[in-house]
């Protein structure tokens, strides 16, 4: 978790405000799926750390 919020707080640093970043998801397993309602998926990165995998969502609040 640590190492996406850093990586999100990098990224926020790039984007046009006002932007806000949300407390990171930590999900375990090797078959999961989970979604944000409301929320558009921008962009997905999968990162790997020593031998564990990782994927990062950069997800948009839908204005409504």
């Amino acid at each position: 978790g640590e190492i996406i919020n850093m990586i999100g707080g990098n990224l926020k640093a790039l984007l046009p405000g006002p932007s806000t970043l949300s407390l990171p998801n930590v999900v375990l397993g090797t078959d999961c799926s989970w979604d944000v309602p409301g929320g558009k998926t921008l962009l997905v990165a999968g990162l790997k750390c020593s031998d564990n995998a990782m994927i990062a969502s950069v997800v948009e609040e839908e204005k409504g």
